[in-house]
């Protein structure tokens, strides 16, 4: 069963809001609403990935979305396209002010209704303003169309590579291995924290950490010098970041 960041706790999934957030405890913070689940399906043009699709909160969504998004670097067709809407009514500006824009004193001699004169103002404004803007959208869907299929690759490969490290990381806090050295580091060290000093009174919030992150330095996963009691705040405080007097 998945644990609450905020209070601790071991609930049912049905229990949560996010992937480690509570309703309780979400409802305390006023959070509005449930985060809706994403799906991030593979792109067609990946020949390596599977039909399958990986299911998501939006704010992971999103995050690994940003992520593919600095993989992927940026060519000049990419800063084209992104820039395509104002380069194609600059242009459309630039050739009404050096030509001359239509005005309403070459057609009032002709007597043309005021409906009519109306209409002919309208059709010269979206002609400078609406077409350009028309064909800056088309442009940049265009151009922008091989960036957005390798971002959608990218981000599937990230989350793939998410769900198999969480999948490995329950598979390793729930074998017999680290059930022992676990049990063998709190005998030893006791259930104070090493960061804030207090002492632990309730059994979830009694944490083992990796000094040097488990992610980073695997050789080191479980080896007794790396291991120390936490508190769970100021293990969720310190993540997966290496202090410098690591």
């Amino acid at each position: 069963m998945p644990i609450c960041r905020e209070c601790g706790r071991r609930k049912e999934h049905n229990f949560f809001l996010s992937e480690s957030l509570c309703k309780k405890c979400g409802a305390k913070r006023r959070i509005p609403r449930v985060n809706p689940l994403q799906t991030i399906a593979p792109s067609v043009d990946n020949p390596n990935a599977s039909a399958e699709t990986i299911t998501a909160t939006a704010n992971v969504a999103r995050r690994l979305k940003r992520q593919a998004a600095l993989r992927v670097p940026r060519t000049a067709r990419d800063y084209v396209a992104s820039n395509a809407t104002w380069l194609m009514v600059a242009t459309f500006w630039g050739i009404g002010i050096f030509g001359g824009f239509p005005s309403l004193n070459a057609i009032r001699p002709t007597g043309m209704p005021v409906v009519a004169q109306t209409l002919y103002l309208i059709f010269w404004m979206l002609w400078y303003t609406g077409i350009p803007v028309l064909l800056g959208m088309w442009i940049e869907s265009t151009l922008g169309k091989p960036r957005s299929l390798a971002v959608a690759t990218a981000t599937f490969d990230l989350a793939v590579e998410r769900a198999k490290a969480i999948d490995e990381a329950q598979a390793f806090y729930s074998s017999a291995e680290w059930a022992v050295l676990r049990a063998v580091v709190i005998a030893q060290s006791g259930r104070h924290c090493v960061e804030c000093r207090k002492f632990v009174l309730r059994k979830s919030d009694l944490t083992v950490d990796h000094i040097l992150p488990r992610s980073k330095y695997a050789h080191l996963t479980l080896d007794r010098k790396n291991l120390r009691v936490l508190c769970r705040s100021c293990n969720s405080r310190k993540g997966n970041r290496v202090y410098a007097d690591a």
